[in-house]
């Protein structure tokens, strides 16, 4: 087949009006949608695995879905009763929505380390079980002899070493984990949209230190400016990491907002998966698509007396080749 470059978000079950992920079909292809119109084509699910009615969306949408087990623990292989419960989920997870082929890949959840004897039984026990999907004991975390793929921090080269990584023929496929994490501004803005089961109280809390300090009348335009900035350092990394040609794909963290205790920033698109206008799906796909034109610019300050020194090259991932002339 062809390579597909693999350009993900990462979903942590939050879903304030409900306090659940939706359980119809028809109620996860806008999501997939939205996704796709910002360029990307993968979703992490985050420590947990979706309802059979998220696989039946991402099936009709092409989305490929990375799926986890409960377990985000470090000490996995020393507790019996702990570790039967992620290897039975794990098998129950595969057996029930094996059958789906956006169900690509599946980790027993996000930096799990411990064992690494429990870790690889388990992993080779999976792919004994149904072959059909990529498997890795964890995402960022312990890696096995096992693993089909691996989720790691990447860092991007820094300036003037973008080729220090290379390709090597026959590596386990490479996604760079949480590319763009940034500490966000709380969004208040969003405290009067949870209507249902989850109250705002975080955000409910930051408003009144706003008001407190005299600095409320900034808060919206601030929490826009920095996720602006956010995004901006997060289409640098990839683009750096394209450069290298080593890359299999990568997570965007902090594209959905708001769905950690420590980030409730508003993201490309907020909890409630609305567009927060930070920035527009075009520009997003100019550099989050199958194909990206690249520059290696050597020195990005330079003075009156000095050339811009940069190289062409382009990231092509698509089905169709590039024409010449």
């Amino acid at each position: 087949g062809s390579p597909v470059l693999l350009r993900g978000a990462v979903d942590r079950c939050v879903f304030p009006v409900t306090g659940h992920p939706p359980m119809t079909e028809a109620a996860w292809e806008p999501l997939f949608r939205k996704l796709k119109e910002y360029g990307l084509n993968h979703l992490r699910f985050d420590t947990w695995c979706p309802p059979e009615a998220a696989f039946d969306a991402a099936d009709a949408a092409g989305i490929l879905l990375l799926v986890e087990a409960p377990a985000h623990v470090t000490d996995l292989g020393r507790s019996a009763q702990r570790d039967a419960f992620v290897r039975n989920e794990a098998a129950r997870v595969c057996d029930t929505y094996g059958d789906h082929p956006s169900f690509a890949m599946f980790s027993l959840g996000s930096s799990v380390s411990g064992e690494p004897g429990c870790l690889d039984e388990t992993i080779r026990a999976l792919k004994k079980r149904d072959p059909r999907r990529l498997y890795a004991a964890s995402s960022a975390g312990t890696a096995t002899p096992a693993d089909d793929f691996a989720v790691v921090p990447v860092p991007p080269p820094a300036e003037g070493e973008v080729n220090a990584v290379e390709r090597a023929e026959g590596a386990m496929p490479v996604i760079a984990h949480e590319v763009g994490k940034q500490v966000g501004f709380p969004d208040i803005s969003l405290i009067g949209r949870h209507t249902g089961v989850n109250r705002a109280y975080g955000l409910m809390a930051i408003q009144e230190m706003l008001r407190n300090s005299g600095t409320l009348e900034y808060a919206v335009a601030f929490a826009r400016s920095v996720e602006r900035t956010a995004f901006a350092a997060a289409h640098s990394a990839v683009e750096r990491l394209l450069m290298t040609g080593a890359l299999a794909g990568y997570h965007l963290d902090g594209f959905i907002g708001g769905q950690t205790a420590d980030n409730l920033g508003p993201g490309v698109i907020d909890v409630f998966w609305a567009d927060t206008g930070a920035v527009a799906p075009a520009e997003m796909r100019s550099w989050c698509a199958d194909t990206v034109p690249l520059a290696y610019i050597r020195r990005r300050i330079l003075s009156t007396n000095n050339s811009l020194d940069a190289e062409i090259a382009l990231a092509q991932y698509g089905s169709e080749g590039i024409v010449a002339g």
